[in-house]
C-alpha cells in the first residue's frame, strides 16, 4: 500500500483459521526452527475467495516433532501480528516453486501461537483483526473510517504500515443509525473487526483491508479508579464452585486402556463393562427396602 509517510507505531493482531502450506526455513544454515509458511485465510481478494500471507513461525519445543506437510494444506488456528506486505519484500522468502510473486500476497506476519486443527474444522471463517492505531479518515454519512498503524516485522527487520477501512452495516443490530461510532481524525482508538475484503488497484497493489466493525474503543479516555470502593463479595465464588475449572485434576486424554485395541479409536474412553439393564421394579424395590432396613431383592437372591 503506497503511503507518503508511515503512521505512528501501533498494534495489529489477527486470529483466524488458516490453511498453511509451503513450509521452508528462513535460513537453513541457522537451523530449521525458524520457518516461513504461506497462510491462506478466508477473505475476498481480487475475485478470489482466499487471500494469502507469508508468516514466520519459530517452532516451540511442544511442536518440535511435528512435520508440516510439503504436499498439502495444514489446517491450523493461528494468532499472529501482521502488516501489509512490503512491495520490496525479498523474493528469496517467497514460495520456492516460484509460482507466486510479492503482488500475490496481502500480508506478512509473525505467528504468536499456532494450534493444529482437525481437518473437519470450518474453514470459511473471516479472520478477526484487532488494531490499535490512529484515525486517518472518517465519513460519517457512509459510516466508514480508516485507521492506520505501523508495526515491527521480524522477517524484514523493520516497521511496516497497515491501514484498515472499517465499515458499519446500515442494518447493524449492534449500532443503530443514531448510535454508530464517529471517531475524530487523529484520535487514537482500538478496533476489532472481521476481515471481509482486500481491495486492490488495477496494478494489484493493495489499497485497503476492509473489515466489518465489531468493537470500538477510544484508548486515550480513562476513568479514575476509586480505591475506596468496596471489593466484590468473595463468598459468591463458593456458591458457584463449578464455574472454576481445575486443570490439575484433568485426566490425560490419551493412553486410556481399552479392552479391544484394534477396534477402539485413539483418544476414546471405552468402558470394559457392558451396559446392564435393570428393571424398574428391581431398582424401586431395592431402594425402598434399603430405606426400611429390609434386605433388597438382590440380597435375597444371594441368600437363596
Amino acid at each position: 500500500m503506497a503511503q507518503t509517510t508511515s503512521p505512528p507505531a501501533g498494534s495489529i493482531v489477527m486470529s483466524t483459521v488458516s490453511m498453511l502450506s509451503n513450509p521452508r526455513p528462513i535460513d537453513a544454515q541457522k537451523g530449521t526452527r525458524n520457518i516461513l509458511l504461506d497462510a491462506n485465510v478466508y477473505c475476498e481478494d481480487h475475485h478470489r475467495q482466499t487471500t494469502l500471507g507469508v508468516v514466520r513461525y519459530f517452532i516451540p519445543d511442544a511442536m518440535i516433532n511435528y512435520q508440516f506437510s510439503t504436499e498439502d494444506f495444514t489446517p491450523a488456528f493461528i494468532t499472529a501480528t501482521i502488516t501489509t506486505i512490503s512491495e520490496t519484500f525479498p523474493n528469496v522468502y517467497l514460495s520456492s516453486d516460484g509460482e507466486f510473486k510479492v503482488s500475490d500476497y496481502a500480508f506478512m506476519g509473525d505467528i504468536i501461537d499456532l494450534t493444529i486443527a482437525h481437518s473437519d474444522i470450518s474453514k470459511k471463517k473471516h479472520p478477526i483483526i484487532t488494531m490499535t492505531g490512529t484515525v486517518k479518515q472518517c465519513d460519517m454519512h457512509a459510516h466508514t473510517f480508516v485507521i492506520a498503524a505501523s508495526q515491527y516485522n521480524a522477517i524484514i527487520h523493520g516497521l511496516a504500515p497497515m491501514s484498515l477501512e472499517c465499515y458499519i452495516p446500515e442494518d447493524s443490530k449492534r449500532w443503530p443509525t443514531n448510535r454508530k461510532p464517529k471517531p475524530t481524525v487523529n484520535s487514537a482508538i482500538t478496533v476489532t473487526g472481521l476481515l471481509q475484503q482486500i481491495k486492490r488497484t488495477a496494478t494489484k497493489s493493495i489499497s485497503a483491508f476492509q473489515v466489518q466493525l465489531v468493537s470500538f474503543t477510544y484508548i486515550n479516555r480513562s476513568t479514575a479508579f476509586d480505591s475506596t470502593s468496596s471489593t466484590a463479595d468473595t463468598s459468591v465464588a463458593h456458591t458457584h464452585a463449578h464455574t472454576l475449572f481445575n486443570y490439575d485434576a484433568t485426566p490425560p486424554l490419551e493412553t486410556v486402556p481399552v479392552q479391544d485395541n484394534s477396534a477402539a479409536p485413539l483418544n476414546v474412553v471405552s468402558s470394559p463393562d457392558p451396559p446392564t439393564k435393570r428393571s424398574h421394579d428391581e431398582d424401586g424395590d431395592s431402594l425402598n427396602n434399603e430405606k426400611e432396613g429390609k434386605p433388597s431383592a438382590a440380597k435375597k437372591k444371594k441368600k437363596e
